[in-house]
């Protein structure tokens, strides 16, 4: 959960962070 920790805005921590940096197209990133 450090992504949460972080206060990413990806609460999802299933998902690493890598993945989300290198896919901006996340759904996460609607948020």
């Amino acid at each position: 959960s450090r992504s949460f920790q972080r206060g990413d805005w990806f609460p999802t921590p299933q998902v690493p962070r890598k993945i989300v940096s290198s896919r901006p197209a996340s759904p996460g990133r609607q948020k």
